[in-house]
């Protein structure tokens, strides 16, 4: 498949929102559910011992005359997933799986910009793939492995089992929804078992 590598500077400006608190484990740049160490105050406890003294809320204290501790909002990467449908019709006309592999492209890299962990997912013919990482340096390998893909069978069953494979933040898939309806509804009920909520279906053409 071919990537249109032109429309890349633009993608870099774009931001890919979170649905609220993210998951991820790794640093990033969202608020997480984690309350640690971080810049935004997130809530108080009891000062407790082994607590580390430049945490405590000397104002807290000065109010109340009890110590208590300062708890930061931890800023981590959101766990997102891109899963792309490889299979034969999408390479009918070839155009199509070219601006799949585009579109692709693109969203990963607005991923890996904000640090977010991506896992990216190709499989519909062939031997399936995976591409994972959470920094702008795996983006060459996003661009090798769509380049090298090639639209091919019709098996979905892999992408349903990589999308449901764990909790996530946003998973997204690209697919022209030209297969079975029992393929369909697989890989339905796989995204929205991994972010835990009912998909949001969003149609896309690109232009004549």
């Amino acid at each position: 498949m071919k990537v249109d590598r032109a429309i890349l500077p633009l993608a870099a400006r774009l931001k890919l929102a979170s649905p609220g608190a993210v998951t991820g484990d790794q640093p990033g740049e969202r608020r997480s559910r984690l309350a640690g160490r971080g810049v935004e105050l997130a809530d108080h406890r009891p000062y407790g011992p082994g607590d580390e003294l430049r945490l405590v809320d000397w104002n807290a204290w000065q109010r109340l005359g009890t110590l208590q501790v300062r708890l930061f909002q931890e800023s981590r990467g959101q766990r997102v997933h891109i899963a792309l449908d490889a299979s034969a019709s999408m390479g009918i006309p070839a155009e199509k799986a070219d601006h799949a592999a585009t579109l692709t492209a693109a969203l990963c890299l607005v991923a890996l910009l904000q640090r977010d962990a991506l896992r990216l997912s190709v499989a519909g013919g062939g031997q399936p793939f995976t591409v994972t990482g959470a920094d702008a340096g795996r983006f060459a390998a996003v661009l090798k492995a769509l380049e090298d893909a090639r639209p091919d069978g019709e098996d979905r069953q892999q992408l349903a089992a990589a999308l449901g494979a764990r909790r996530l933040d946003r998973a997204l898939l690209i697919t022209d929804l030209l297969m079975p309806p029992e393929d369909l509804d697989r890989l339905l009920r796989a995204l929205a078992a991994g972010v835990g909520r009912p998909p949001c279906c969003m149609s896309w053409a690109p232009p004549s």
